[in-house]
């Protein structure tokens, strides 16, 4: 079985560009991944790792040193690469796809789009 997770970026009112991205692999590596991920960010005192805040450096990021970043994300990264069986990403532009819509439906915080190709 493989497991798939997405981040988006870009799916609010007004936003131009609409963007997912993410990692998926067989389970047992997501596993791994789960695992080594969590001690990473336990080490660094943190719950959760955001790449917007990271990049903006706000929240626990604000103070960190850029060798203390580079050095954390590095470490982040090469748990993905090694565990993760792809990287998947892709970014649309929102107003033309908008136009060749077919069908929206929405769900407990979510729209769906058909797009016609």
């Amino acid at each position: 079985m493989l497991k798939l997770f997405l981040d988006d970026s870009g799916t609010h009112v007004g936003s131009s560009v609409m963007s997912l991205g993410g990692f998926i692999a067989r389970q047992d590596r997501w596993a791994m991944f789960e695992a080594e991920w969590a001690a990473a960010l336990a080490d660094y005192g943190l719950e959760w790792f955001h790449i917007t805040d990271f990049e903006n450096r706000r929240g626990a990021f604000k103070s960190w040193s850029e060798n203390k970043r580079i050095n954390r994300l590095s470490r982040l990264l090469t748990i993905a690469n090694r565990t993760a069986g792809a990287s998947v990403g892709m970014s649309i532009d929102v107003a033309p796809a908008l136009r060749r819509v077919v069908k929206q439906t929405q769900g407990r915080g979510s729209t769906s789009w058909l797009i016609r190709s």
